[in-house]
């Protein structure tokens, strides 16, 4: 798999950890953002984006583009068969 993903995350979640452990142990590039003392920054992007949660997972489209993708379950429907 050649796509890379984003995750914005706040470090004691469990399914941050969850997501960030999936993607390790897969061998699937990703890159971690933490949030948790930035609480306004991730109130922003969740209103942007629609999502009410963390982990906001964005997965690579084109080099430079990415798609929310959505949290840990969906990131998992995402690999699914792929990982």
């Amino acid at each position: 798999m050649n796509k890379r993903f984003i995750l914005y995350v706040k470090r004691k979640c469990p399914f941050c950890v969850k997501a960030t452990t999936f993607l390790r142990d897969a061998d699937i590039p990703f890159s971690a953002v933490a949030f948790d003392k930035r609480p306004l920054a991730l109130s922003e992007m969740k209103e942007v984006y629609n999502w009410p949660t963390v982990p906001m997972v964005f997965e690579e489209m084109e080099e430079g583009t990415y798609k929310l993708v959505g949290g840990y379950t969906d990131l998992l429907q995402r690999l699914e068969g792929k990982s």
